[in-house]
Parts: C-alpha cells; structure tokens; sequence
C-alpha cells in the first residue's frame, strides 16, 4: 500500500515538474515573439546575443524574486548596449545633444511628394570646437543595414557660380591647397543638389528626386579625412581645444546662383504667387556661416560659350545668332506680362530658349543672395582678372578661407597647372556675328548697370574687356584678308611644269604659246 502511494506520489510530482517545464516554455516563447520588436534586427546574426542578454535578466526575474523594473531595465539596456555598439536604430531625439542629428529626418522623405523636402523644419547645430568645417555626428547614419554614430559635414564653402565663366578651374585650383577637399559629385566639385535633384529635375529632363541625406553623402569621404587629420600643438598632444581638425570641403555648384525655378516646390512658398523663399534662404538655415565665392564673365561671352558648350543648336556664329533672337523674344514675351524676377525664376523659360541669356542677368539673382547674406560672406571676381594673374586671386581666395598661406613656389606650381576645363568648339567656329554682339550688348547694358550700383565698382561693365575683344577681332581680321591675299597670290603665279612624257601627249592641243612657255 505504501509502495502505491509513494508509485502515486512519484507520478504527480513528476507530471507536476513536466508541467512547469512546459509553463517555462510557454512564457519563454511568448516573451521572446512579444519583444522581438525590442531588439534591433541585425543581419550579422547579433539577434542572437540581445537574446540571451534579455533571456539572462528573464531568468534572473524568475528564480531570484526580483521586481518586474528589472526586466523593463534589462530590456532597456538591450537598446543602450546596442547603442553603445553603434548597431542601433536611432535614439529618442530629446536625447540628442546639441551638435547631433539624425539624418532618419531625412531619408525618410516621400519622393513621390509634390513638394520638396522641408528644410527649414531641420535644426543642426555643428560640432563648436575643434573643426573648421561644419561638422555634425549623425546618429542614425546608416552603413548597409547599420545605424551607426558617424560625423558628417556640410560645405566650409560654395563656389556658387556662374557657368562658362572658368568655375570648373577655379575650383580644381582650390582643391589642391592641401587643406581643401574635394567632394563627390561631378569632376569632384558639382553636386547639382540645391537647385535641380532636391526638386526632381536637371537641366531639361525630370530626375529623381535626392533626400538631403543624399546631399550629405556627398561630402561623406571629406567628412572622413577631416575627422582623422588633425592638427596637434607644440606639446603633441591632442587632448585639449588647441588641436584642431583643419581641412575644409567645398561643393562647386555654378547652377546654384541663378536657378531657382523650383521655388514652386518649397513648402513655405506653397499657394504663393511669387516666391517667399529661395535657395538662399535655405542655405543660410543649414549652414549660416558659409563662404560663397562667385565668378562672373562678361555676359555676352560667357553665353556664347555656354550655347556652344551645350550644344543647343547649330553650332555656327549665324546658328547662335538665330538662337540669341529666339530667346529674346520669348524673353519679351514673358516681360510683357510678369515682373523680369517672375520670367528668370520660371522653370518655362529654362527649358524652352535656346541661347540661356537668363544665366547672364547677374544683377537679378545676386540681389536675392544680398538679401539673406552679409557682403563680406561673398566674395567676387572676374572670370577675365582671374585669368590675368591666377597666382594673386588664389592667394586672395585661400585668404577669404582662412587656409594656411602657401609659399611663392607652392602658388606658382597650382597656378601654372593645366587648364581644367575650355570650350574647344569655340577656336574652331570662331567668334559670333558682331551683329549679335552688338544685339546681346545692348540688352545686358541696363543690368550691368544695375550690377555697378550694387557692387559699387565699374569694372563690371566689361567696357575694358570688350575694348581688348575687338582690338582682338581686327587683329584675327587683318590676319585672315592678309592670309587670303598670299593665298590668291600663290594661286596667280603658279605654273603648270610637265614632264616630256606630258608635253608629247599634249603637244597637238597646245597653242603655239603653251609650246614655248614649256619650252623655256
């Protein structure tokens, strides 16, 4: 009877223990599917280790009796260990300090949307000590399927302009000062971010849309070099404000001065009839402290160039002539209705001239650029004193950065470089119509005017540059009628000399004249 019940006893405690284990169970895979949303996915296989991490704590909660706080704590460190990994998605943005960001603001953009991306509801502040560029840690930068803590930059400066007026030099030029980088974009220089790809269109053709964290990536192997040079004291020692990170980048985008036909996309001029809000404007918001430099050409040259280097029609002096009339007239057009500001910011008009005289009204868009910028954060030359003496406007340039001054022998070696860039189209066609230099002369002449009033200096009314061009023109004229006349010379007194072999088989059709011309 005893041995039954002990038989009976064994029987229930054993069903009693299998039945624990399977309420263990139960709870372990309830817990682990109901937190499985804590802990961040990582494809390298680290799921496993925040597992056993919170298995550890629901195994401590269990048979030490301690409070439920401490799983919610355990759970909480998941993320902090996580975090403290850099293999987390990004924290609670109160966490933030105040020269961190998360670039999820970012990428999460729709592109599909009508508008473009908001960038005044951005607020980054930049690292205050130690770099020269702005610099930011961006705590959700994503690295394959990675969040990652990583510093990320914004231009030092923009070489904002203008096109064919020598900015692809200039900038090949700064970059081989070696405390300037370049960046990733087109020739390392163009990102073409601020006035077509945040809108969803380049030149002529719709594009798809780029995030600001696009733009960011831009500058990312910049960002890189920056954060590992650095600059020590006398002590060598890097450990205190006195050791800085020195390098710089900058984006090298001529479009960015002049097109600002996606004005209609920006949130804040929504229903808005003329624009509130330009790229200047947003510039200014995410990087209040950047150096803009600016290169202009005299405007008649600078769009001959750029019709032959776009290829909008024929490539002829008479084509381009025909091109100039086409677009002054649709110019006319639009003026006749809307305000000249109005014509220059509308996306219509870019597309549809076929000679981009719009570009060449400088006098326009840098007043919108004065009016969110002090003059001393711009800096502007002319594409023609530039070319006259590199050396002096890079010593100028590098100064305006506040780069470290190079030596004599440093200076000449960039300055004496190859060309960047040159329009080769142009030598062979040769120079425009002087009817269409007069026509496009007359039509810029008010807004240079406009461009000495606010620049207060007037040079920028190329009267001395057009002066050396037509010097020039009567130059390559007196070569060419000089060059035709030895040509008809050369073909007047030339001979015919022949053979005797020749002169037997001519000889029944030659005159008695021929014979003895020959003869001799």
């Amino acid at each position: 009877m005893r041995l039954r019940h002990l038989a009976c006893y064994r029987r229930s405690h054993l069903a009693s223990t299998l039945l624990g284990f399977v309420l263990l169970g139960a709870i372990l895979g309830y817990l682990q599917l109901h937190t499985r949303n804590l802990v961040t996915k990582d494809t390298s296989g680290n799921n496993k280790e925040h597992l056993s991490i919170f298995k550890k704590d629901l195994y401590t909660f269990l048979f030490t009796n301690e409070s439920h706080s401490k799983i919610n704590y355990s759970i909480l460190n998941v993320t902090n260990v996580s975090s403290e990994q850099n293999i987390t998605s990004f924290p609670a943005t109160q966490n933030l300090k105040p020269y961190e960001w998360c670039s999820d603001e970012s990428s999460q953009f729709h592109y599909n949307s009508t508008y473009a991306e908001d960038i005044m509801k951005y607020n980054i502040s930049f690292i205050p000590e130690g770099y020269k560029n702005p610099c930011f840690y961006d705590v959700c930068k994503t690295v394959g399927s990675v969040s990652v803590r990583a510093l990320r930059c914004l231009p030092y400066f923009h070489l904002i302009g203008v096109d064919k007026s020598g900015s692809t030099d200039l900038f090949a030029r700064i970059t081989q000062h070696p405390q300037v980088l370049p960046n990733l974009g087109v020739l390392e220089k163009e990102t073409s971010w601020w006035p077509w790809t945040r809108y969803g269109h380049g030149l002529k053709k719709q594009v798809r849309k780029e995030s600001f964290d696009k733009y960011l990536g831009y500058f990312d192997n910049a960002a890189g070099q920056i954060e590992r040079t650095i600059q020590l004291n006398k002590k060598g020692s890097n450990a205190n404000n006195h050791d800085f990170h020195l390098l710089i980048t900058g984006d090298g985008t001529p479009m960015d001065f002049w097109d600002f036909s996606g004005w209609p996309k920006i949130p804040q001029n929504r229903n808005q009839n003329i624009p509130k809000i330009l790229t200047p404007h947003l510039l200014k918001h995410v990087n209040p402290n950047v150096k803009l430099i600016l290169v202009l050409r005299d405007p008649t040259e600078r769009l001959y160039s750029d019709y032959l280097f776009l290829k909008s029609g024929v490539q002829t002096p008479k084509g381009f002539g025909a091109a100039v009339l086409q677009s002054l007239q649709y110019f006319k057009n639009c003026t006749e209705r809307y305000s000249v500001r109005k014509c220059l910011f509308d996306r219509k008009l870019h597309t549809r001239v076929k000679a981009r005289i719009h570009v060449s009204i400088y006098s326009v868009f840098l007043k919108e650029w004065l009016k969110v910028f002090p003059r001393k954060q711009i800096l502007i030359i002319r594409s023609e004193d530039y070319s006259q003496n590199i050396s002096s406007h890079l010593k100028n340039i590098f100064n305006f950065l506040g780069v470290t001054e190079l030596a004599e022998k440093d200076i000449t070696k960039i300055a004496t470089r190859s060309r960047a860039y040159q329009t080769p189209t142009k030598k062979k066609i040769g120079p425009m119509l002087n009817s269409t230099r007069h026509r496009l002369d007359i039509f810029f002449q008010p807004f240079n005017e406009e461009l000495v009033e606010i620049l207060r200096d007037e040079k920028y009314l190329w009267l001395d540059t057009k002066e050396k061009i037509k010097q020039n023109l009567k130059k390559q004229e007196k070569r060419r009628l000089e060059n035709l006349k030895n040509q008809i010379n050369v073909n007047a007194s030339r001979t015919i000399s022949l053979t005797k072999e020749q002169k037997l088989v001519l000889k029944p059709f030659m005159d008695a004249d021929d014979r003895n011309s020959n003869t001799e």
